[in-house]
Order: C-alpha cells, then structure tokens, then sequence
C-alpha cells in the first residue's frame, strides 16, 4: 500500500527559517601580509589610510599626477596613501618596525594596528621592540591611546635613531611648523617613550638579522632597515622614496641613491638571493608620508 502524501503545510518552512539576514555593509579587509625570508616570519599589518591632496605630495607636479591618475582609473584626489608596518619574527625577538598613527589622531581611517595584530595572531605585550624609520605623525603615534596618555604596548622596548629624537624633542620645534601637524602630539609620544626609549646611530644592528643605516633627508634622522637571514634579504626604506621624489631638485634624489646602494651592496652583487623590496611585498606600501 503506498505511503501517505505528506501535507504541504508539513514541508513549508517555519516562520524562523524565513526572516532576513541583516545586511552586513562592510567590505572585508585584509589587514595583514605574512611570508618567510629564509628563516624570519615577516607580516606587514595595516594601521589604515589617510588621504592627502595631490599638492602635498606631489607639489608642482600635482596635476601631472593627478593625470596619472585618472588614467589608471583612480579618483585624482585626495590620494588615499595605505599605512602600514612590519612585524618581524625572528624567533626570539618579534620586532614591530614603525606603529602606525593611532586611532582618529590625525584622520578618522587610521587606528587599526592593534586589531590587526590580532588578527595576526598577536597582542601588544607580545612585542619586543618598536623601532622607528622616523618620528613622523604616521609612524610614532600608535605607540599610545587615543589620548596620547598611555602606551599600548606594556613591554616594548622603543628604538630611534639619536639624531631624530633631538629634532622632535627640541623645546622650540613646536613653534616652528603648523599647528596643523599637531606637534604637541608627537613630543608627549616621544616623552611617554623616553623610559623605554634606546638611542642608536644609524649602521646599528638593533637585534640579530636587523641593521639600520642613514637615510636622513625626508626627516634629519631618518633611517632604513635591512633585514637578512641566511642568502634572502629585504630592504624596508620607510619614507625615503618619498622624500627622494618631493626633494628632488635639491639633489637628495642621487644622495638617497648612493647612500641605498652604500648600505645594502646586494643590490649590485653576483651571489644568488632572493631580495625583497616594500613594492614587491606589498605594493601599497611603497605608498606613504
């Protein structure tokens, strides 16, 4: 005898079965970039963006740029510029290499280093050291809250090149540029730093594997990085580019050259490595002020 028919009203779905999901509205973003260099874990982890007019990065050549731009298919302005840092795993010290400009300091897209080491697989107490390429507003000011009154990271040692902390710590500097740079700000991270804080010249190896060297022109003392291990190397020049385009006429353009090529010889040497640049890790990086 066949089976009875089941009703329709027995199949339909229930009432909770039918309600909407919500629109979620937020886009994925990706806030961090892992690989090996030979036996070192670099991540790049995202702070966020800030945008600028063409006209402060670019100058006279702004609407070249903007040219440019449109060109690509990209808005000419304002230039959104990705701010990032990189975290260093040696196995026994993890370096994080600049922290970003902190949450709504200077733009309100900026703030999400520490979620994104998070994400990563990391908290703040975790880090080592935080060495700084330069003392500008988008690399020291995520080292502290929102407030500027306490430091996000327990345990970090801080690092900076002697040079730079001296002109971003001069009691007359804040009377010299725009009060729109905030100032203030950037000398209460420098003093909220100074407990934790080690002076190095540039060419110092501040732990094995890692070596800065001089690249001061974009800031008085501004430095870059050099990280190797084994026959792999990476070269992480912080802001250099930028200031190499924008002082270009002044001839710091052949100095950043030289003094690049000084520090790091591999860059025209015959043995075989595998050598990374910020472009090729993570192209927005090459981005930045």
């Amino acid at each position: 005898m066949p089976a009875p028919l089941v009703g329709a009203a027995a199949l339909a779905p229930t009432a909770t079965a039918l309600a909407r999901a919500p629109q979620v509205e937020k886009q994925a973003q990706p806030g961090f970039y892992r690989f090996k260099l030979g036996t070192i874990e670099i991540t790049v982890v995202s702070d966020g963006t800030l945008a600028f007019p063409a006209e402060t990065l670019w100058g006279d050549r702004a609407e070249d740029a903007r040219g440019l731009l449109t060109s690509t298919f990209q808005p000419p302005g304002p230039v959104g510029l990705q701010i990032n840092t990189i975290l260093v795993n040696t196995g026994d010290k993890l370096v994080l290499i600049d922290a970003g400009c902190g949450v709504d300091k200077f733009q309100k897209t900026t703030g999400g280093l520490i979620g994104n080491l998070a994400a990563a697989g990391y908290a703040p107490g975790d880090i080592d050291m935080i060495l700084f390429t330069h003392a500008h507003f988008d690399h020291l000011w995520g080292i502290s809250d929102h407030e500027n009154a306490s430091l996000l990271f327990p345990s970090a040692e801080f690092v900076a090149s002697e040079a730079e902390v001296a002109f971003w710590s001069a009691p007359e500097w804040a009377n010299k540029v725009s009060p729109a740079l905030k100032p203030q700000v950037t000398q209460a991270n420098l003093k909220l730093a100074s407990p934790r804080l080690r002076l190095i010249k540039a060419a110092a190896e501040v732990v094995p594997g890692v070596t800065t060297f001089d690249t001061a022109g974009h800031t008085p003392g501004h430095i870059s990085v050099h990280i190797s291990s084994g026959r792999e190397e990476m070269l992480l020049t912080g802001d250099v580019s930028a200031s190499c385009i924008r002082n270009g006429r002044s001839g710091s353009t052949w100095t950043c050259h030289w003094q690049l090529r000084r520090a790091w010889p591999s860059l025209t040497a015959q043995r075989p490595t595998r050598r990374w640049s910020v472009a090729t890790i993570y192209p927005s990086l090459a981005s930045g002020t």
